[in-house]
């Protein structure tokens, strides 16, 4: 398995109360997509978020996880980030 070294601990970056990326001390890791919000559709608006907001938190939680975590931690993550992505 492939692993991301970090420089330093990952951090979710935010713009206009969003989520917008996640960065470690040198730079960018990757960046969150844009959501529109349109008339008579605030319930969709609010509910990405909200999944934008949980995406953001996992995704910091795995990448500081410690490289000393057992492989049964490991599967739930992968088990859990699996879950995530079947109710995109």
């Amino acid at each position: 398995m492939n692993e991301i070294k970090l420089d330093g601990k990952a951090k979710i970056i935010y713009k206009n109360n969003k989520p917008y990326g996640i960065r470690d001390n040198g730079g960018y890791l990757f960046f969150f997509s844009k959501i529109s919000k349109f008339t008579n559709q605030e319930e969709r608006y609010r509910r990405e978020i909200e999944q934008q907001y949980r995406l953001a938190d996992f995704l910091k939680k795995v990448l500081n996880a410690s490289e000393k975590e057992d492989e049964c931690t490991r599967q739930r993550i992968k088990a859990n980030l699996d879950e995530y992505w079947k109710g995109q």
